[in-house]
């Protein structure tokens, strides 16, 4: 009888703990479980230099579910991945996926990133609307941005300019200039002539005042021809033409950064758009990246001026 005594008690001991758990387990189980693909509030994170096309969506997605709640928080590119892998979020938008190491550590986790590739838009490089020069060569931005050329008549040989080239980004940590640090022969922009906008209207403001500056930003900023915020973007800038590599099948022709270029492979700068989840279950993030993948997101991707990934985008060739 003492030993059978002796032997519940140290059952005791072991179960109970382990009961606990489980009921505490159990109990953020169903805290967690409050949303589900269509109702209840999450929070997500995306790269700040799509902030149109992402805005563009929740609206239309709450639109739709009412019961659904999106916050978002808007980051450089650097800071958004830091954050999913922190655990701050679960649910990204940004214009890359997940590298290799971050994969890994999410495997290791035993949640594995689920990533869908939304839309293709590209890097638009503006200028002020007194500079002439608008066809540039990708050879010649890349030797700017290396430093081997510092003046508009390098970077533009037609140019009558011989004044320095200003270069505007959005940020030291944004997707553009990581973007350039993949592009670039020697991953690096080495140029020290270089100023920062703070973000994509920064860019725009600071090109508008400024004649000798060229500008990076996202194309969604300038593409969307129903926004009066884009309308009035553009009539304070200009939009340069680049001519691919002269190796390419596109060489010695110029190209903006229209839809049609870009399905075509024809503009040399296509940036992506991607959704990460890591959430692990089906929920509202999981029912979020459904929408933005099906019919009615992509239709939202196209009338943003970018390239939808799952959708048909027709191409009409006039001729005389």
């Amino acid at each position: 009888m003492k030993r059978k005594t002796i032997f519940l008690r140290l059952l005791s001991l072991v179960l109970l703990p382990a009961l606990f758990i489980f009921i505490s387990c159990n109990k953020s189980t169903v805290q967690h479980s409050e949303d589900t693909p269509t109702t209840g509030s999450i929070k997500i994170a995306a790269d700040a230099n799509i902030k149109p096309l992402v805005s563009a969506w929740i609206e239309a997605f709450q639109g739709l579910y009412p019961e659904a709640h999106i916050n978002v928080s808007y980051y450089d590119e650097s800071e958004l991945f830091s954050r999913l892998v922190k655990d701050s979020v679960f649910f990204i938008i940004s214009s890359r996926e997940a590298n290799k190491e971050e994969k890994d550590f999410f495997i290791k986790k035993l949640h594995p990133p689920y990533t869908n590739h939304l839309a293709t838009e590209g890097v638009a490089l503006i200028v002020n609307p007194a500079n002439k020069d608008t066809l540039l060569a990708i050879e010649n931005i890349f030797d700017l941005l290396s430093y081997k050329s510092t003046k508009w008549n390098e970077l533009s040989p037609k140019s009558k300019n011989d004044a320095k080239v200003n270069l505007v980004f959005d940020g030291n940590k944004s997707g553009i200039v990581r973007y350039f640090f993949d592009t670039l022969p020697n991953k690096k922009i080495t140029n020290p002539n270089l100023t920062i906008g703070g973000s994509c209207k920064g860019v725009i403001e600071k090109v508008a005042s400024d004649k000798n500056a060229l500008g990076f930003i996202n194309l969604q900023w300038i593409s969307d021809g129903d926004d009066s915020t884009g309308t009035a973007f553009l009539s304070s800038i200009r939009v340069v033409e680049v001519s691919p590599a002269d190796t390419s099948e596109h060489g010695g022709y110029f190209y903006k950064p229209y839809l049609a270029n870009i399905a075509l492979k024809k503009y040399s700068f296509p940036l992506g758009v991607y959704a990460i989840n890591t959430e692990g279950r089906v929920g509202l993030a999981t029912g979020f990246a459904s929408f933005l993948a099906g019919e009615r997101g992509q239709r939202i991707a196209l009338k943003m001026g970018v390239l939808p990934a799952a959708m048909p985008v027709r191409l009409v060739k006039f001729t005389k």
